[in-house]
């Protein structure tokens, strides 16, 4: 939910991100009378393009090439398995 505090300031209480649950955006002065619509939607979009903090994508990635190196070890241990088998 978008609400204007004030003719400069909106007020987001629904972000989309679970680390934040509200957002204050200043409205550049230029901007002021852009219309409600206007500026619900650049919020919105703004918001939208805002990433997660740096260290959950760390950890993602750790999980990623862990996930990576697991799956080649499996798959060389069944190769190998198949060799010893065939032999």
């Amino acid at each position: 939910m978008i609400k204007a505090i004030s003719r400069q300031i909106l007020e987001v209480s629904d972000t989309g991100n679970t680390y934040f649950e509200k957002a204050w955006l200043m409205i550049s002065p230029e901007f002021i009378n852009s219309g409600a619509a206007k500026l619900e939607s650049e919020a919105e979009g703004y918001l939208a393009g805002l990433d997660a903090p740096a260290s959950v994508k760390s950890r993602k990635r750790t999980v990623l090439r862990l996930l990576g190196m697991l799956g080649s070890a499996a798959c060389g241990g069944l190769v190998t398995a198949m060799m010893f088998h065939l032999y």
